[in-house]
């Protein structure tokens, strides 16, 4: 048993434990962030989507976020498959989405231009501040 023993803990530290970095962060609204992998950080709330059965409001991978007592306004790097089918993020390249969380309303996705028309219809400002997922997680 003791042979047994000296093997199995490299084994398991070595492999590691899956979800040890996954995180929930809460938002206001019942809303939250859920990272369940590296790539997967995405946006979820307790209601679905309108005239939806979708608890997630938006894809992967999430890397800012900003947010006032009405509405959520995501930035997505947009994800490509690479070797072995792994998403990792397209350098540069990003998509924009809004969740009115009190509608459970999502608009999206958005490029810069189109973002700033649509929170111009929204009555959002124009200036954000942009804070990324990991500083939120500390």
């Amino acid at each position: 048993m003791r042979y047994l023993g000296y093997p199995l803990l490299c084994l398991i530290l070595l492999t590691g434990c899956a979800g040890l970095a996954d995180y929930t962060i809460p938002l206001p609204n019942g809303y939250r962030i859920d990272r369940t992998s590296a790539q997967q950080i995405s946006i979820y709330s307790e209601e679905p989507i309108a005239n939806e059965q979708n608890y997630r409001y938006t894809p992967p991978k999430i890397t800012h976020i900003w947010w006032n007592d009405d509405f959520i306004i995501a930035k997505q790097a947009i994800l490509k498959s690479e070797n072995n089918c792994v998403a990792v993020p397209t350098e540069g390249k990003y998509a924009f989405w809004i969740i009115d969380m009190h509608a459970h309303l999502v608009y999206g996705p958005f490029d810069k231009n189109a973002l700033a028309q649509q929170k111009e219809l929204l009555g959002l400002p124009q200036k954000i501040k942009w804070t990324a997922i990991e500083d939120l997680h500390q």
